[in-house]
């Protein structure tokens, strides 16, 4: 556990934090907290207490000031997951279940400190990522942002990592989303920009596919957030803006881009400080799993009907500050949800509370959707 010495809701926000590209804690971020580092010794210990509706367990905890961004999950069930503190890096994590899990550091960056989301491509073992600078937590460097390649087919003590696509006109990129059918395309959401763009890894090229009013951080937002994600699902985008608490889609050509005469639909509005990553059921269900970071819960939100509390509460330290997520792929583990968190940096628990961020299991195959019991 740590304690803020300063408190309040988002006091972290108000923070200039120097990320340096060591592992060592910025002195400027240090003084904020009470206690020293400790080691993480006991899982059990750590993995919190609070309001669970599902079933889950803590596969890992890293210390404390790692901030987790994105998680990715490969087919063989390992784990990819990036951090943008206290440095921009990317870490593996093999034998997941039934764990404890090895894990190893891919890569720290010194000429970006960002480390967004990761996606595996077509070629097996090579994987894309975004990379990028912020001056403060959440305050991302206009102009920096590229799209990264990270090969490790020479195995993972020998990763080699290329700048595939700089993106010189984006703001702040933080999702990364593959165009279903359009191998090397992809669909890269600019959070301060408001804009989700196309990228051809192969080509080298960006482009702008949706732009929209609400996809910006509204102006009274204290961290200038606006889209957050996007996923593509039956030839429609879906995305949302997480101080707004809505969930939007447009309908998307093959290519990505809107189809003529449509305008965005409004699929869901949650109430919450802020929401961030989300993922679709795998049953083919229209129900979506929400992270609602500042609220420290995991959210069951179904197209039609009540939006439900699954794992936390704001003032329980269970799932402090969930960040992104991504369903299993191993037979018999595809309704394991995996969500990462960034130890309630964002906005800490009772105005004190933050730890170091962690990944926690949730098995979600006993969810039903509220008024659906009896076609089950």
């Amino acid at each position: 556990m740590r304690f803020l010495a300063q408190s309040g809701p988002l006091a972290l926000l108000a923070l200039t934090v120097s990320l340096a590209s060591s592992l060592s804690l910025p002195h400027s971020f240090s003084s904020l907290f009470r206690q020293q580092q400790i080691p993480i010794t006991d899982a059990s210990s750590q993995a919190g207490s609070g309001t669970a509706l599902l079933p889950y367990r803590l596969v890992h905890q890293f210390p404390f000031p790692f901030y987790i961004e994105a998680i990715h999950v490969r087919d063989n069930g390992d784990l990819l997951v990036t951090t943008v503190a206290p440095t921009a890096s990317i870490w593996y994590l093999a034998g997941v279940k039934p764990g404890p899990p090895v894990v190893t550091r891919l890569a720290e960056f010194q000429n970006i400190n960002v480390a967004s989301a990761i996606v595996e491509t077509e070629q097996t073992d090579i994987f894309l990522f975004i990379g990028g600078n912020q001056t403060t937590l959440g305050a991302g460097v206009d102009h920096t942002y590229s799209v990264y390649e990270l090969d490790i087919s020479q195995g993972l003590d020998k990763p080699i990592i290329s700048e595939r696509v700089r993106m010189t006109d984006a703001r702040f990129c933080v999702a990364i989303e593959p165009l279903p059918g359009r191998p090397s395309q992809y669909l890269v959401t600019d959070t301060r920009g408001g804009i989700i763009w196309k990228v051809d890894a192969t080509a080298g090229t960006y482009e702008r596919a949706l732009q929209d009013e609400i996809m910006k951080p509204p102006v009274w937002a204290p961290i200038k957030f606006g889209i957050n994600n996007a996923h593509v699902r039956d030839g429609y985008v879906y995305w949302p803006n997480g101080f707004l608490g809505q969930i939007y889609r447009n309908e998307i050509t093959e290519e990505g881009f809107p189809v003529a005469g449509t305008q965005k639909e409004l699929v869901k509005e949650i109430r919450a400080v802020f929401t961030d990553g989300m993922a679709f059921d795998p049953s083919g269900r229209d129900l979506l799993w929400v992270a609602s970071n500042a609220n420290n819960q995991l959210l069951a939100v179904p197209f039609q009907g009540d939006v439900v509390t699954v794992l936390g509460a704001s003032d329980e330290s269970l799932l402090p500050g969930p960040v992104e997520m991504a369903f299993g792929k191993l037979p018999g583990d595809t309704q394991t949800l995996y969500v990462v968190t960034c130890g309630a940096m964002v906005n800490p628990i009772n105005g004190t509370f933050v730890e170091g961020g962690k990944i926690v299991a949730v098995d979600t195959s006993s969810f039903v959707i509220p008024g659906q019991e009896n076609e089950l």
